[in-house]
């Protein structure tokens, strides 16, 4: 019920066509815990343990994440 989490999982989709990764979503809803660490941060995407973007996230910038260091 996001619609800030279902624009990035579209841009996810589409780097998807050009990158491979392993993606895990997760409902933060699920765990009071994590809902607390994340409920004003949403979506938030999270690269190899690091927090690289969250919030309202540009689709430039979410590709630029992929993109090897």
């Amino acid at each position: 019920g996001c619609h800030l989490c279902e624009e990035a999982r579209d841009m996810l989709d589409d780097i998807a066509a050009e990158t491979a990764y392993e993606l895990t979503e997760i409902d933060i809803r699920s765990d009071p815990d994590i809902f607390e660490q994340y409920r004003y941060r949403i979506p938030v995407i999270i690269i190899n343990g690091e927090t690289l973007l969250e919030g309202r996230i540009a689709y430039r910038d979410l590709a630029r994440a992929f993109q090897p260091a």
